[in-house]
């Protein structure tokens, strides 16, 4: 294992904001890329005390 939880090597791939839009939008026709951030930000709190981290990459979408 790396430092950050993942298995040696192996590097989880970042997703864009229009990504995950269309990845959640059969759940719900009301999700905007605001409501995004809010979930994101929830999720950031969960995982608080566990050794996963959600990160923004700057300008990536």
């Amino acid at each position: 294992m790396d430092g950050d939880g993942t298995p040696a090597g192996e590097r989880p791939q970042p997703a864009s904001k229009d990504k995950l839009l269309q990845a959640l939008t059969g759940w719900d026709k009301e999700i905007t890329p605001n409501a995004i951030e809010v979930y994101i930000s929830r999720l950031r709190k969960q995982l608080e005390p566990h050794p996963i981290a959600v990160r923004s990459l700057r300008g990536f979408g």
